[in-house]
């Protein structure tokens, strides 16, 4: 998932990637920022899970019963709700975490009765990049005073459906990307 500043008016940009212990809570997604602000040429933010999400989400695709699912569940909304706490204006985010928890929640139900198929594993584990993404990094952004949106990678991001194992359409996404840093 990404999220875009529209400081600077530059035509030529930079994509600044950071790694989920880039993201792993809000000290180093505030660090992370500073990057960011620091080089105005930076427009588009694409950035992982948060450190160990994508280990727990995972866990949760794998068949298991519903206290394990639960106990996995509960680990997941605790990282994310200790983040959210930390934010200047931490109530603009909740109803948004919220909904995704309770997605995440109602996905996963299903490891209880059968085995995922693969869309519905790539589903659940995108969601560590999501709440990274939108809830956090974008909501830090925005109280330093950085205008920055949110957007959907998958908008942009073509692949094959090969799923688990996708690999993206680099002429389509290089044309998109374009698209979208100048609007």
């Amino acid at each position: 998932m990404s999220a875009v500043s529209t400081a600077s008016a530059n035509k030529k940009f930079h994509i600044a990637k950071f790694g989920g212990t880039s993201v792993a809570n809000y000290e180093t997604m505030y660090k992370s920022t500073d990057i960011v602000i620091a080089n105005k040429n930076v427009r588009i933010v694409v950035l992982s899970a948060s450190s160990g999400i994508t280990n727990l989400l995972i866990k949760l695709t794998e068949a298991c019963n519903d206290n394990r699912r639960k106990a996995l569940l509960k680990q997941i909304r605790q990282r994310q709700y200790t983040i959210i706490n930390c934010l200047d204006n931490p109530l603009s985010i909740q109803p948004i975490i919220y909904h995704l928890l309770a997605r995440l929640t109602s996905l996963s139900a299903v490891t209880t009765q059968q085995p995922l198929t693969a869309p519905q594993i790539d589903e659940i584990v995108s969601y560590g990049e999501l709440m990274s993404s939108y809830l956090f990094f974008v909501e830090i952004l925005l109280q330093r005073g950085v205008i920055a949106i949110w957007f959907d990678v998958h908008n942009i991001i073509k692949t094959n459906d090969k799923f688990g194992k996708t690999k993206p359409n680099q002429q389509q996404l290089k044309r998109l990307a374009n698209k979208i840093s100048t609007t």
